[in-house]
Formats: structure tokens, sequence, C-alpha cells
């Protein structure tokens, strides 16, 4: 299973392994599955990204700090799945009454 990884905004998929403190290249677009733990995601949905279980969340879900945005679900998934394909860094969307 590939690292998913955040850097200054930006999130990203490992190409490889990454030691810590070690330069290594990593995907920052493309649709990926990433592990979603009995979540249930619609097409279009925003995927955060609990940094400490390593695993996605939805907007309903508590985000806590480290945990962030990753990218907009690419296809559904139930409480069945053990992943969900999220299409990374898409833009997500603003809230209503909310300036971007």
């Amino acid at each position: 299973r590939r690292k998913v990884i955040t850097q200054d905004g930006q999130v990203g998929v490992a190409v490889n392994d990454i030691a810590a403190s070690e330069l290594g290249a990593e995907y920052v677009s493309g649709v990926f599955k990433v592990v979603c733990s009995s979540k249930t995601f619609a097409k279009g949905d925003p995927v955060y990204w609990d940094a400490s279980a390593d695993t996605a969340l939805t907007a309903d879900d508590t985000i806590e700090a480290g945990d962030f945005y990753l990218g907009m679900a690419d296809a559904a998934a139930t409480t069945s799945d053990e992943n969900v394909k999220v299409d990374l860094n898409v833009q997500r969307p603003v809230p209503t009454g909310v300036s971007s």
C-alpha cells in the first residue's frame, strides 16, 4: 500500500517507500484507491485523510489537527468496501454562504 502524504498544502501518494528526512517521488494528481474503513461515499463527495489512523474520512466525520483534505471520491463506496477511489487534489467545494 502506498503512503498518503501532505506537504505545503499539497497531497500526494508516494511512488515508493520514502525514509524520514529523505527525498522521494510522489503522485499529486490522478485517481488512487485509499483505505476507507466502513465509510460511505457517493461519487463527488469530499474525502479527508485521518493522518493518525491512515484511513479516509467523510465530511461528516470529526476532522482533527493533522488530518487533511485528500480529494473527491471518484466512485461510490459503501461500508462493505475496503477502499474508496479518490481523485487527488481536486478542488473541494466551498460550503454555501462561505467565501472562497
